[in-house]
This record gives C-alpha cells, sequence and structure tokens, in this order.
C-alpha cells in the first residue's frame, strides 16, 4: 500500500476502532503533506501523503487521533 492510497480523517468515536490512528509526525514539502501515525490498535507505523488543501481542511497537528482507511483501487481495463 502506497502513501498516497490512505484516507485520513478526523476521528469519530462509532468509527471502526481498528482504524485509529495518532499523528506522530507531520512534514509539509510542497504541494503534499506527508504524514506518520501510529495505529492505536497494532501499535504499527503508518506513512501516508495527503494534499495541503486537504492538511489545512482536517487542521492536523501532532498528537491528533485520526482514523484511517484505504482508498479503493482504480483499474484501468485497456482493449
Amino acid at each position: 500500500m502506497s502513501p498516497t492510497e490512505i484516507e485520513i480523517s478526523r476521528h469519530i468515536g462509532d468509527a471502526d476502532p481498528g482504524a485509529a490512528s495518532t499523528v506522530k509526525f507531520i512534514a509539509s514539502a510542497g504541494a503534499v503533506v506527508r504524514l506518520e501515525l501510529l495505529r492505536e490498535e497494532s501499535g504499527d507505523t503508518v506513512e501516508a501523503e495527503i494534499t495541503r488543501e486537504r492538511y489545512r481542511e482536517l487542521g492536523l497537528q501532532v498528537g491528533d487521533l485520526v482514523d484511517v482507511s484505504v482508498r479503493p483501487s482504480r483499474v484501468f481495463a485497456s482493449h
């Protein structure tokens, strides 16, 4: 899974408990913001990339609790 396939949203209490993650590190590089997240359930580290616009919408800071999901894959058929 690549960092760009991960969707980040503000944590909602009734969401899937396996999706909850804590923001451990934020690095802004141009139009992309890289996040390092710690999965609450497993303790695994997950890396994600979001747009600067999405980052501003979420107002994320280190220590925030977020929900993590994987974006559906897109498959393009060739003829």
